[in-house]
């Protein structure tokens, strides 16, 4: 890129950030180019300077914003029917989960809580709500002392079972996946013991 065309570019770019912060998207994706054509280094050394001293912005908030964007486009073109994130505190949580399939659903998941509630779009703590169903880990292995070797695995897939049960009755279908993989698993190793 020539001086003239970065020059012009830069200041294209730095005036929808101060358009801005009316979309967070325009925003981040404003910082994403500036940061990977490294536009600022016409008037500071690096990225964090430029956020710090044009913007008054952490570089964190910065590349916050930045991640939001890459989110905000996974949903958009993995949700159907839905609405997208209006701000960046929505998205914050989504970044956490490294899948753009589990954005998708952790979204739509907080669109469901947000509508049992009666509100029209999820708040932040929704979508941390979501986002925990994705966070989940299995419990731990269940050590039961006995004598018969067959009972321990018979007493885990109970317990599994009973798992199951409760996370179907919750109605969430991250929860029914995750309970089944449980099962599967169990199923592997009862039949691992039945065939000694």
């Amino acid at each position: 890129m020539t001086t003239a065309v970065a020059t012009k570019r830069l200041v294209e770019l730095e005036a929808t950030i101060e358009r801005g912060l009316a979309t967070f998207v325009e925003v981040g994706s404003a910082l994403a180019e500036i940061s990977d054509s490294h536009l600022y280094q016409k008037s500071h050394p690096t990225f964090e300077a430029y956020c710090r001293e044009r913007w008054g912005m952490a570089r964190r908030t910065a590349y916050q914003l930045i991640a939001a964007v890459a989110v905000v486009e996974n949903v958009r073109h993995g949700a159907h029917g839905t609405t997208l994130p209006t701000n960046e505190r929505q998205v914050r949580p989504l970044t956490k989960l490294d899948k753009p399939e589990q954005q998708v659903k952790a979204w739509e998941l907080a669109q469901e809580f947000a509508e049992t509630k009666g509100r029209a779009a999820p708040t932040a703590s929704d979508v941390s709500r979501a986002v925990a169903r994705f966070e989940e880990k299995p419990p731990a292995k269940v050590t039961l002392h006995t004598k018969d070797a067959r009972i321990t695995p018979l007493r885990v897939a109970l317990k599994s079972l009973r798992e199951a049960r409760k996370m179907s009755d919750d109605g969430h279908q991250i929860r029914i996946e995750t309970a089944i993989g449980w099962i599967k698993e169990l199923i592997s190793t009862l039949e691992e013991v039945s065939d000694e």
